[in-house]
């Protein structure tokens, strides 16, 4: 297809390309769309409790936003103590905190600009406005991304919220919607699909998504997790920090220190909820690389795994290195954190493989699921479409090294390269800079081809977009495949206009990363581990059927239990 995006044109031109594309193809608005952003895309501002006393802090930034514009950087500097017990949840609960109280701001402002000069949604909204949308039929979704799906509920009713204004959409403008969900919004609404079909849940029966819902485009999801998340919770750090240098780590360090940001991000649910999901088949065991993994990545003496620690004698020379992989994630936070997360990541997630049918069909009464596409179906929506488009081609953080002293309260607490292709003790390999391929790409062309997963055939759709920025612009420019700046993507933007205007038979299958054959090999793994499990699982039933029969003298075995 030809290239629709002018030749003179600017950073700042906001337009481009639904201007061009508008008069081209004659696009026009058709189906209403649901926005639904990712982690911290959102803004956060602050209201009073009423059942606490109000303080200088509660009524300084009154309405004002904790997360987002200029008061952010403003309250951190001048009151971060204020900042930070607002931004902070309970650790028992997970909700509020006694005496704060912060929410969404809601409508297109709370995610267009994030700070001044700054754009997430902005480039989407204002394209979409060029082939006829406004306010009326684009619905931005925001939601208090600190909070995890079942807390959003519990707080908020922010599911029950979103059922009710997609039935009120399509009854007024008599279609079905579109959801563009970005990054951890792919997890929200993920969890929704199951949350509204549950009688634990919306209970509203499995034929409400294909009455409602035309086509889910999914742009850049977590849907198998980030090994960052992982970096996240053990040490609080992330490449975003490590690469900072010296000076700005130093000035980051004042003002939220690697205890702080540890506490933090295991303080917000839904940090949890990118922990990498599917264990050793997809994210690497012991003795074997990972699917998505380079044999050239690991040099010599390299171990595979998410993590790598490596323990300081009290001599300071190197000690035992312990390396974490797939399968190992869970057990190893476990083991690092306190009495109120275990609890809750228990409660609150699961992270493994569902080989049968009959598993996919216990755990929809199972909350703790509904987060995980390996774990969970699909809807019963036959008429639906799902798009996966997402970034590639940008180095994007797939394990780490880490050094731990053991006189530090830190799991691990500094970064360390052991060989030459290993950059501030991170390791690299495809995807957008913060999702790797694996995980935005396998359910897509992979997991939803299976019958288990995808009961009703629903029509995916991968497409990539390989990242090349601009080196004089800011964000990258138009052909950028950065894990945010790619909703500044021209390409990107083009293909979503398609979609919505009904000219989705525009936009192709397009794959040119190793996903195909990441797909061979997890699809492999997943066949043996699943021929393992139906052996060891009728195993356990013949010897379950032997003892009853044994403890209650029953003769009349059924010969299909055995």
């Amino acid at each position: 297809m030809a290239k629709i995006v002018g030749e003179n044109f600017t950073e700042d031109d906001n337009f481009l390309p639904g201007r061009d594309l508008a008069k081209a193809y004659n696009l026009t608005a058709k189906y209403p769309i649901f926005i639904i952003p990712g982690i911290t895309s959102c803004g956060l501002e602050t209201w009073m409790d009423p059942k606490a006393e109000s303080t200088k802090c509660s009524e300084t930034y009154f309405r004002k936003r904790m997360w987002g514009t200029l008061n952010m950087p403003k309250a951190i500097l001048l009151d971060r103590k204020c900042w930070l017990e607002h931004m902070m949840l309970d650790p028992t609960t997970g909700l509020d905190p006694p005496g704060y109280k912060l929410r969404a701001s809601p409508g297109l402002t709370a995610a267009d600009y994030l700070f001044p000069g700054y754009w997430v949604w902005g480039k989407v909204i204002t394209n979409l406005g060029t082939i006829g949308y406004d306010s009326n039929n684009i619905i931005f979704s925001s939601y208090d991304w600190r909070l995890s799906p079942k807390n959003l509920e519990i707080r908020d009713g922010y599911f029950t919220e979103l059922k009710m204004s997609i039935e009120r959409t399509v009854m007024l403008k008599k279609e079905k919607v579109v959801i563009i969900a970005h990054s951890m919004g792919f997890n929200v609404f993920f969890y929704f699909l199951n949350w509204v079909q549950s009688p634990e849940g919306g209970n509203a029966g499995k034929d409400w998504v294909n009455k409602h819902i035309k086509t889910f485009i999914d742009v850049a999801g977590t849907a198998l997790g980030v090994p960052k998340a992982c970096s996240a919770l053990v040490s609080g750090e992330t490449k975003d920090t490590a690469q900072l240098g010296t000076f700005l780590s130093y000035v980051l360090e004042k003002l939220l220190s690697m205890k702080e940001r540890i506490t933090i991000f295991k303080n917000y649910g839904s940090i949890s909820s990118m922990i990498p999901k599917g264990g050793d088949i997809i994210w690497g065991k012991r003795d074997e690389k990972a699917p998505d993994q380079k044999e050239e990545n690991f040099g010599k003496n390299g171990s595979y795994g998410i993590l790598t620690i490596q323990e300081k004698n009290s001599d300071a020379t190197n000690g035992n290195i312990t390396s974490i992989y797939g399968g190992d994630v869970i057990p190893f936070l476990n083991e690092i954190s306190d009495i109120n997360y275990k609890n809750f990541l228990k409660n609150t997630y699961s992270h493994d493989i569902a080989f049968t049918e009959e598993e996919i069909e216990r755990n929809k009464r199972d909350e703790t699921k509904w987060n995980n596409p390996l774990e969970v179906a699909l809807p019963e929506a036959p008429d639906m479409n799902i798009y996966c488009l997402y970034g590639i081609n940008k180095p994007t953080e797939r394990k780490y090294y880490y050094i731990h002293d053991p006189y530090s309260k830190n799991a691990a607490s500094q970064t360390v390269s052991p060989n030459n292709n290993i950059e501030n003790g991170i390791q690299f390999d495809n995807g957008d800079g913060t999702v790797p391929v694996v995980s935005s790409g396998y359910m897509c062309e992979g997991g939803w081809k299976m019958k288990r997963y995808n009961p009703s055939n629903i029509k995916t759709t991968t497409r990539e977009y390989s990242h090349n920025p601009y080196l004089m612009w800011v964000r990258g420019g138009p052909e950028t495949a950065d894990h945010v700046d790619i909703l500044g993507n021209h390409d990107l933007l083009k293909d979503i206009l398609f979609i919505v205007s009904g000219n989705e038979d525009l936009v192709e299958r397009r794959v040119e990363s190793d996903l195909p054959n990441i797909v061979k090999e997890i699809n492999k793994n997943m066949k043996e581990a699943e021929e393992q499990y139906i052996k060891s699982h009728k195993k356990n039933i013949k010897k379950e059927v032997k003892e009853d029969v044994k403890q209650n003298g029953e003769e009349d075995i059924n010969k299909d239990e055995l």
